[in-house]
């Protein structure tokens, strides 16, 4: 008789890492089938937490303590001279995300923020990542504060409120339903300064650019040269970068000077009308009475672009 392994005990189990396991099933067959079991097509003998008892006609498979390892499909083999029987059973043990992958990047330092970059974890637990937490430490202290939240989806972070000419290290754990993961940290400390020091600050200086800010200045010109399409600096040459501090709102351009074109004639009052209510939105900082403004020309393609922006914006 070939063997024929009784399925009632064989259903999806979930339990918590750390639960026990047991599974108890009969097998039929003459003579006796012998009996094995597979995960990841590796024979399952009993070992560390894991307990395999066979004898005729039936065979118990128990996993004490339960790792996230040893979740997976389960394959169970009878055989015997007449022929073989198997079947699959789902055993998972739920638990917190592994670590996120590295590195942990840290980017766009200034005085008092930074970026940071990480990958998802490889494994979540059984369960959906529901967000990050970042934290952060002080080497003066030496004590690990939480700085930030960051979405499930979105492995990356603005961090704010540093203090500037400390050094920081910083750590992220994904988090499910099940509790958070080990962290991954920076690989080194960094320095919470602005990237050109004080010589960039003295070299805007010069430049007729307020040196309050060097390093907000540079992002500035980073988000004005990709809203107009700018990838590489070399190519900026004809484009200017106005800084300068004011208590006042930005002078307004008559109609016709902002729809004027030196290779054409002038636009028609309506379109003159847009492109007024396109270039006049001025964002300032009324705290630091700062305002940037990026104006580009592009006679090529007839148009003039002027992007505005404002340290509230970001």
């Amino acid at each position: 008789m070939r063997p024929i392994i009784d399925r009632t005990n064989l259903n999806t189990t979930t339990v918590k890492v750390g639960r026990n396991i047991h599974l108890d099933v009969d097998v039929e067959g003459e003579p006796a089938p012998d009996v094995k079991w597979y995960l990841d097509g590796v024979e399952v003998t009993t070992k560390d937490n894991v307990k395999v008892d066979n004898v005729p006609y039936n065979t118990k498979l128990a996993i004490i303590g339960g790792a996230r390892k040893q979740t997976g499909k389960y394959k169970i083999v009878a055989t015997n001279e007449h022929g073989e029987d198997m079947e699959w059973v789902e055993l998972v043990f739920l638990g917190p995300p592994s670590k996120p992958v590295g590195p942990l990047e840290v980017s766009d330092i200034t005085a008092t923020s930074c970026h940071l970059d990480w990958n998802p974890p490889e494994d979540d637990g059984g369960k959906p990542i529901t967000g990050y937490v970042i934290e952060k430490m002080d080497e003066d202290t030496g004590r690990w504060v939480p700085v930030a939240h960051a979405e499930a989806d979105k492995p990356e972070c603005n961090i704010r409120g540093l203090q500037e000419g400390h050094k920081y290290k910083f750590r992220v754990k994904a988090i499910n339903d099940e509790g958070e993961s080990e962290p991954l940290e920076t690989d080194a400390a960094i320095k919470a300064k602005n990237p050109y020091g004080e010589q960039g600050r003295s070299m805007y200086s010069s430049s007729g650019l307020c040196n309050e800010n060097i390093a907000f200045q540079v992002l500035v010109v980073k988000k004005a040269m990709h809203a107009i399409g700018i990838k590489n600096l070399y190519k900026c040459r004809s484009y200017r970068l106005n800084c300068f501090r004011s208590t006042r709102p930005a002078a307004k351009r008559s109609l016709r000077r902002l729809g004027r074109r030196p290779d054409g004639p002038r636009m028609g009052l309506a379109q003159e009308r847009r492109r007024r209510q396109n270039h006049s939105l001025h964002r300032r900082d009324e705290s630091r009475k700062i305002r940037f403004r990026f104006v580009g020309r592009n006679w090529k393609v007839g148009r003039t672009k002027k992007i505005l922006f404002g340290q509230k914006s970001y």
